[in-house]
């Protein structure tokens, strides 16, 4: 029971981490919002009556996410997570598909153009947030548990943020 609790936490921390820096990427300012939703248009998923709706809709549900799994309701925020990454994962599979070149900025702006990594990257997150809703409800560990998985989780996330720098860097 041990290792569920400690998972849970660090999935909990992982995912809070990750849409915290989606979420306000977009949101730190008027021009980001805008940013935003031009590129919510530029990818020619949704109408153009819609697109500001459709961004705006999409940083509510990160920040809903985060908040969520900061309480009680973790099992929903999970939910949340999941149901937001498959929409991402289909969303960029199908702009991938197309040929339509448009940068990544899932977490602010990004050297890379959307390819299937980032495909595989948040179909990955969505399994990875279906297992935390499983794990959800399961009590926290004692402190030194919340200490080294809270840490853990925040570090998978900012190696999943930072992806494409590392990529770009290493890259030759």
């Amino acid at each position: 029971m041990q290792w569920q609790q400690s998972l849970a936490l660090g999935l909990r921390a992982a995912f809070v981490v990750l849409f915290l820096v989606a979420a306000g990427s977009k949101s730190r300012s008027g021009a980001a919002r805008r940013t935003f939703a031009g590129w919510v248009g530029d990818l020619g998923l949704v109408p153009v009556g819609s697109v500001g709706a459709v961004a705006a809709a999409a940083v509510a549900a990160e920040w809903s996410a985060a908040f969520l799994l900061l309480t009680p309701w973790a099992p929903a925020g999970f939910a949340l997570a999941a149901l937001l990454l498959a929409g991402f994962a289909g969303a960029t599979a199908l702009v991938v598909r197309r040929g339509t070149r448009a940068p990544c900025l899932c977490f602010g702006t990004s050297p890379a153009t959307l390819a299937r990594r980032h495909v595989v990257r948040d179909a990955a997150l969505a399994a990875a947030a279906v297992a935390g809703a499983v794990l959800g409800s399961a009590a926290l560990p004692p402190a030194a548990g919340i200490a080294v998985f809270g840490a853990a989780g925040a570090a998978v996330a900012l190696a999943v943020v930072l992806l494409d720098e590392f990529l770009e860097l290493f890259s030759l």
